[in-house]
């Protein structure tokens, strides 16, 4: 399992981001918003496609328990476009 972080998404550093996730074989991209704003912004630049979005759009923080139940399914899983 990996994990890379974007921390400054304008200017993204896509030819970065492209050569990380194009070699993972599951993308899942954890976010605080409804519509995966930054899978949007990298599948615009790079093209790559995230397998699962793991959201929450409330407005308060994700627990670890939040995050590691849906990853647990989505590696259980073959990978889709789905969310969590």
């Amino acid at each position: 399992m990996n994990f890379l972080q974007v921390r400054i998404p304008h200017p993204l550093p896509g030819k970065y981001i492209e050569r990380i996730l194009g070699k993972v074989s599951k993308k899942i991209t954890v976010e605080g918003n409804y519509s995966g704003q930054l899978a949007g912004i990298i599948r615009e630049e790079t093209g790559i496609l995230m397998d699962y979005f793991i959201l929450k759009w409330n407005g308060r923080p994700m627990s670890a328990d939040e995050v590691y139940e849906p990853c647990s399914i989505s590696f259980k899983t073959g990978p889709k476009q789905g969310r969590c």
